[in-house]
């Protein structure tokens, strides 16, 4: 019975997470992979005025307001300020995207978990289901139940949304 209790709180706390999240959905303005959108715009905003910059200064440059040095130095700048910036905006669309996952996979997830809600013996499609193996302690005391679901439940990343962290 110790295996089924703790598959039923696991059941419970993924449904609970899951309503947590689609309170945070319907009362967020934007959600966390908005937000990652949002910020490649202003990056690609920023990008845009580095290119205007450097067009900028290759034209003083032909109209000989900058020497070659000058020209070469303020290239040089915006071309690494550039770079570091398309960087940032792949990363932000990755975390978007990884964050769209995410949230998805554990929906999917917790939407299949709420069927065995009221389950009450632990069943053979359930164990299949959920449970990669059980590890039983010489002491006969203790259980540790290795689920094949710990990903999609022990997920960084979707935890930091539900809190509202900085992503």
């Amino acid at each position: 019975m110790m295996v089924m209790d703790q598959i039923r709180e696991l059941i419970k706390l993924t449904c609970d997470k899951n309503e947590l999240l689609k309170k945070i959905e319907s009362k967020a303005p934007v959600s966390g992979a908005d937000m990652q959108n949002r910020k490649v715009g202003r990056l690609r905003a920023k990008e845009q005025k580095i290119e205007e910059r450097l067009m900028r200064a290759y034209m003083d440059y032909a109209d000989k307001l900058l020497d070659e040095g000058e020209y070469s130095d303020i290239r040089k700048k915006l071309v690494a300020e550039k770079e570091s910036l398309q960087e940032e905006i792949i990363a932000a669309e990755e975390k978007a995207a990884e964050l769209n996952r995410s949230v998805a996979g554990f929906k999917e997830f917790a939407n299949h978990m709420a069927d065995f809600l009221e389950v009450k013996e632990l069943t053979q499609e359930l164990a299949d289901e959920l449970i990669e193996k059980i590890v039983i302690y010489n002491d006969g005391e203790r259980i540790e139940i290795v689920y094949k679901c710990q990903n999609i439940i022990e997920n960084a990343l979707l935890d930091a949304y539900l809190k509202g962290d900085e992503l």
